[in-house]
């Protein structure tokens, strides 16, 4: 894809699912993913994570924005560079918050975006391995 490339909203829930797994491989805690489609002017989709560490906040942005990058998409936006409670990435079509267990708990993004639609974004074979694992 190339910068100026204007994605489908299949391609960008696609890219999104992929974002939220990647977290999930950093171990990034309660990622949701949910679909705001006609709901916001903002983006399309959102993704809202919990890290416990500042290091592990900056490893899910890092490899996000690495696998995305490879993928030929690039982030838009960024804030919260510096910050060990919250980062938000903008990719156009959705947007990723990093958030720390404090402030996702202060900021309530799961209660304001609760008219959103939560989309599965587990891998299949997560699921299982999951289950096994309980």
């Amino acid at each position: 894809m190339t910068k100026k490339e204007v994605l489908t909203k299949t391609q960008i829930k696609k890219l999104a699912v992929l974002a939220a797994n990647l977290a999930d491989d950093k171990k990034a805690k309660d990622i949701v993913l949910l679909d705001l489609k006609g709901l916001s002017s903002l983006a399309d989709f959102v993704i809202i994570s919990t890290t416990m560490s500042k290091p592990q906040m900056e490893a899910v942005e890092y490899e996000i924005n690495k696998e995305l990058k490879a993928k030929g998409v690039y982030q838009l936006h960024k804030d919260g560079s510096q910050s060990s409670l919250w980062k938000i990435i903008d990719y156009g079509g959705f947007i990723v918050h990093i958030m720390s267990k404090e402030a996702r708990k202060f900021y309530m993004l799961d209660d304001i975006y609760s008219f959103a639609k939560p989309i599965n974004w587990i891998k299949k074979d997560a699921k299982k391995s999951r289950k096994k694992s309980k």
